[in-house]
C-alpha cells in the first residue's frame, strides 16, 4: 500500500462556517475514544499551538484546525481493489479510494480506460459536535445535502460509542472544506 504522509494546517482565516475550537475542546476531543486516530496529529499540534500562545502571553478564545488537502499520488486498478479489501486500510480513505476505483470502473465501461487514477484528500475542517448538536443540524431544514453524510456518520459512530460501554457526548468530524463553506452560504 502507498505511503501517505499527512500535513496539518492550522488555519488563522475566519470564516462564519469554520469551527472554533476552545482549549477545553481540544483537550477533551484528544481523549475522546471516538477521535479517529488519524485526526490526533491534527489535534495536538492544534493543542501545541494553542498552549504556546498562552504561553507567550497571546490570549486566544479559539483557534481553527484542518488539514491541508492530501496527494495519494496515482493507483492501478489492482492496487485500489487491494487496499480497498485490506482490512487494515485507514476508515478515513476508503471513500476517496472508493471513488477512485468508481471513475477507472466508469473509464472501462465506456472504452476510455485510464491505467491509473490519481488520488486527492481535500483539506478538511476539523469540527467538534455534541449528540445535540448532531441531531439539531440533521433535522435542520437548512442542512447541505452534501454535508449530512458526514453528520450521519459521526452521529452513527458516536451512538455506537456510547452502546459499546463509552460515555462519550462529542466526537470530532472531517468534513472537505468546500462542503463547509457551501454549508455556510447555503
Amino acid at each position: 500500500m502507498k505511503s501517505l504522509a499527512v500535513f496539518v494546517a492550522l488555519l488563522a482565516v475566519a470564516s462564519a462556517a469554520r469551527h472554533r475550537w476552545t482549549l477545553g475542546q481540544l483537550s477533551e476531543a484528544i481523549e475522546n475514544p471516538t477521535t479517529n486516530p488519524s485526526l490526533l496529529p491534527a489535534l495536538k499540534t492544534g493543542l501545541n499551538a494553542y498552549m504556546d500562545a498562552i504561553f507567550s502571553g497571546l490570549d486566544y478564545e479559539y483557534i481553527y484546525i484542518g488539514t491541508a488537502p492530501i496527494d495519494l499520488s496515482t493507483w492501478s486498478l489492482n492496487e485500489l481493489s487491494a487496499a480497498i479489501e485490506n482490512p487494515s486500510t485507514d476508515p478515513a480513505l476508503l471513500p476517496y479510494l472508493k471513488d477512485a476505483l468508481n471513475a477507472l470502473m466508469e473509464g472501462l465501461y465506456s472504452g476510455s480506460a485510464q491505467p491509473a487514477y490519481s488520488v486527492i484528500i481535500p483539506a478538511r475542517d476539523l469540527s467538534y459536535w455534541s449528540l445535540g448538536e448532531l441531531s439539531s443540524a440533521l433535522q435542520s431544514p437548512e442542512l447541505n445535502p452534501a454535508q449530512a453524510p458526514y453528520l450521519v456518520d459521526g452521529l452513527n459512530s458516536l451512538m455506537a460509542a456510547n452502546f459499546g460501554g463509552a460515555n462519550v457526548q462529542s466526537i470530532v468530524l472531517a468534513i472537505p472544506l468546500e462542503i463547509v463553506a457551501a454549508s455556510a452560504s447555503a
